[in-house]
C-alpha cells in the first residue's frame, strides 16, 4: 500500500507492533492458574507440524522404530533451522476427531519401548 500512496505508515505500523506487543504482555502476565490451563487445551492452539511448517525448511518425516509400529502421536525427522541440519521431536495431537483417533489424542503407545529392554531381574 506504501508504494501506491505518497503516505508513509511505517512508522504508525511500528507503533501498533509495540502497542500489540505491550497489550499481549499486559494481558498474560495477570492469568489465573485455570486460565493458563485453558490456554494450553485451547483447540486452536499450534502444534508440533505447526511449528515445524513455520520454523524449519527441508523437513523430513520420519516413520516407525524398525523394532515395533510408527506411533503417529509422535512426530520426528530432520530438517534445518536457519540453514543448520538439525533434528525435530515432538507429539501431535490432531485436529480433528479422525486426525485425533489416528494419533491416539497426543499419546504415546508404550508397547514398543518395553520390547527392547533389559529384563527386570526383581520381577
Amino acid at each position: 500500500m506504501q508504494t501506491e500512496s505518497a503516505v508513509d505508515i511505517s512508522e504508525e505500523i511500528d507503533q501498533l507492533a509495540k502497542k500489540s506487543q505491550q497489550l499481549t504482555k499486559d494481558i498474560y502476565s495477570d492469568l489465573t492458574p485455570w486460565q493458563i490451563t485453558k490456554i494450553a487445551r485451547h483447540p486452536e492452539r499450534p502444534y508440533t507440524l505447526d511449528y515445524v511448517k513455520e520454523i524449519f525448511t527441508d523437513f523430513v518425516e520420519l516413520h516407525g522404530d524398525r523394532h515395533f509400529s510408527d506411533d503417529l502421536s509422535i512426530v520426528g525427522g530432520l530438517a534445518r533451522f536457519n540453514g543448520t541440519a538439525c533434528m525435530v521431536l515432538g507429539h501431535q495431537k490432531g485436529r480433528d476427531t479422525k486426525e485425533r483417533g489416528l494419533r491416539n489424542f497426543g499419546m504415546t503407545k508404550p508397547e514398543g519401548y518395553l520390547q527392547g529392554a533389559a529384563p527386570d531381574e526383581n520381577r
